[in-house]
């Protein structure tokens, strides 16, 4: 146990006590939503199309590099209990963004955070070299939110339908040689560049 670590002792380390750097290193095994370390980290998407890997730390940025962003955020939630941001953990995967919570849909709640982190993007002000805003990295996940069709919503449905339950096409399809997109239709099957799972 850490305890025994921080009294010194650990029969491994006798008379040695935990430092700080022993507590991060702790620390780091756990894996909650939100790590509080020098700064938050969120846990988000691991993997998946270049432009959802942008697209999500965009939200955040969008919703707590802004204060007013922020404060909207907060107002959105603020009032949310344990039993009921449990019963988002537990039921958005499962149902998606038509989740039932409050009267309406995570869908609603989707939309309504995307717009929150869209105004505090706009606030930054800050272009590329195409002289579009941060805004423009939302795109997918706002086409998810209106679309209410997630990406794993869109890969269910072609397994089922277009490509015959081949699971092959999972793999195919999320390829980056082949760039994934939720902005586009999803490719029919091929055989090129089969990737083998």
């Amino acid at each position: 146990r850490f305890a025994d670590m921080i009294a010194g002792h650990v029969p491994e380390a006798e008379g040695r006590n935990a430092t700080l750097n022993d507590w991060e290193d702790h620390l780091n095994c756990i894996w909650p939503e939100v790590r509080v370390r020098r700064f938050l980290e969120m846990r988000g998407a691991d993997t998946g199309p270049q432009e959802m890997i942008k697209a999500l730390p965009a939200l955040w940025v969008g919703i707590a590099y802004d204060s007013g962003a922020l404060d909207q955020a907060w107002q959105l939630v603020r009032d949310w209990s344990t039993e009921e941001r449990n019963y988002l953990r537990e039921n958005t995967p499962v149902y998606g963004l038509q989740t039932r919570f409050r009267g309406k849909t995570v869908q609603d709640i989707s939309i309504e955070v995307l717009q929150i982190a869209e105004r505090g993007l706009k606030e930054r002000s800050l272009y590329n070299d195409r002289d579009q805003d941060e805004t423009c990295l939302l795109e997918p996940l706002m086409e998810i939110a209106h679309s209410g069709r997630t990406w794993a919503d869109r890969l269910i449905s072609c397994y089922r339908n277009e490509w015959g339950g081949n699971i092959k096409q999972v793999f195919n399809t999320m390829s980056y040689a082949n760039r994934p997109s939720v902005l586009k239709p999803l490719p029919p099957i091929s055989n090129s560049r089969a990737i083998r799972p």
